[in-house]
């Protein structure tokens, strides 16, 4: 590659991407009567910029003067011996600008030790123009346990694509056993002291420059299961991770039947109705707008799957863990034989996603693969494979031939770059905004990362 076109390259991937940053725009309050010594809205009330209560039969929310943290007045949530019960308090903003973090904060006690009875939750919630929900309403929701003292509670989210409103919420209900696991579904929650932190309303949204796609590479870790996998429920991305949910079900390595090496993978339904189980391997720093190919070899058990189902897919993550349209979207059957076979599937990574997930499942939800209703079969899977870019900040930052790796073989070419006329921002590798023999130590601490 010429020198010119070297350091042209070299400045796309260095200069722009591992020294430039977007800040944020400046984060002011954007909420009013923040301590509820105000009046608030009536149930029912939907206005924003004002708290308004919810709750149903048996239920009640609004303000009290009990036990207020400052001032006079305090937030005030319960429910009184009713189950499937629900109150909470919610406030609305309108004119919010995608990509921007907001923050929710509150300080919240219970009266008695702990919630009683009750579970307590808050959360934020994202609306598009319809007034629809932005995903899952309950994606962010994250449990309320104070003791009889006021405890802050707090939770910072990037707004998705397409939201033009938030809602902060805080909620108690009596779904479940309740904080102390009585089932009295009784308890009071009080809360004071709330803040929701944004840029300025109406701040127009910043357009971030395209992150640079590095070489189509293999992602996947753990191919063929040779080496330890994740336990059951593990979240840790960069390894091949167990799901289930319990009964005679199971994802584990195995070395029943291997098409490779000595290991692979087995999901496996034994006799257990409406169950799931396989595996999952999160990839982060994925690239908008690339292709992702997910593949693996899989058999069944015995000639088919039996009485149980089997499927795999790409999901796709935004930063704040949300799925990026419908988790299930991608969803294909996997209908092996008892000899291995390939399933591939390529999807482009949609907009404002930052990680993928690849699944391959079983599930007893239907008649299963041979219509016998027998809850029972196995998914044997090898030699999985997920080829994609990442973002080239992370793959390419020292690679100054080129070529797809980093080694020692790229220091000579990026002391010609530092050498070079007009390569000011090409080689500054340190970040400092002058190009000197400085950079080499911080580009050979690159090397050795």
């Amino acid at each position: 590659m010429k020198l010119g076109n070297l350091a042209k390259s070299f400045a796309l991937v260095t200069a722009t991407l591992l020294c430039a940053s977007l800040a944020n725009a400046q984060n002011v309050e954007l909420a009013t009567n923040l301590g509820f010594e105000d009046p608030i809205g009536m149930e029912g009330d939907t206005a924003s910029d004002q708290w308004n209560p919810f709750f149903s039969g048996g239920a009640g929310a609004g303000t009290n003067t009990v036990a207020p943290l400052d001032g006079t007045t305090h937030g005030a949530m319960e429910i009184a011996g009713v189950g499937g019960a629900f109150a909470g308090l919610q406030y609305q903003i309108d004119n919010i600008t995608e990509g921007e973090s907001y923050t929710f904060s509150f300080s919240a006690r219970s009266l008695d030790p702990n919630l009683g009875g009750i579970d307590g939750e808050f959360r934020f919630e994202f609306v598009d123009a319809t007034g629809a929900f932005i995903g899952d309403q309950f994606a962010f929701n994250e449990p309320v346990a104070p003791a009889d003292t006021y405890e802050m509670f707090s939770q910072t989210r990037i707004a998705p694509i397409g939201a033009v409103s938030l809602r902060a919420v805080i909620a108690v209900q009596s779904f479940g056993a309740g904080a102390d696991g009585s089932d009295s579904d009784t308890g009071t929650l009080f809360v004071d002291g709330a803040s929701i932190q944004g840029p300025p309303i109406g701040t127009p949204p910043t357009t971030p420059e395209p992150p640079t796609p590095g070489p189509v590479m293999e992602l996947a870790s753990n191919p063929s299961f040779e080496d330890p996998i994740g336990m059951s429920g593990d979240q840790a991305p960069g390894n091949w991770n167990p799901f289930d949910n319990g009964g005679n079900t199971s994802g584990t390595a195995d070395t029943t039947a291997p098409l490779t090496g000595s290991t692979h993978g087995v999901a496996s339904i034994l006799g257990d109705e409406n169950s799931f189980a396989g595996f999952v391997q999160q990839v982060d720093e994925i690239v908008p707008g690339e292709d992702y190919t997910f593949s693996f070899n899989a058999r069944s058990e015995g000639a088919n799957l039996e009485g149980i189902d089997a499927e795999f897919r790409l999901e796709f993550i935004d930063a704040n863990g949300a799925f990026v349209g419908g988790q299930f979207d991608n969803n294909e059957a996997i209908s092996p034989t008892d000899s291995y076979a390939p399933f591939m599937q390529t999807r482009t990574a949609p907009a404002g996603a930052v990680s993928l997930r690849a699944v391959i499942a079983v599930q007893s939800f239907g008649g299963g693969a041979d219509g016998s209703n027998s809850n029972n079969g196995a998914l044997f899977i090898d030699d999985t494979s997920i080829m994609g870019s990442l973002i080239a900040s992370d793959v390419l930052k020292g690679d100054v031939d080129l070529n797809g790796v980093v080694n020692f073989l790229d220091i000579q070419p990026f002391i010609v770059v530092l050498s070079s006329n007009g390569s000011q921002a090409e080689a500054d590798t340190n970040c400092d905004g002058a190009v000197n023999f400085l950079d080499i130590q911080a580009f050979i601490d690159i090397l050795a990362n």
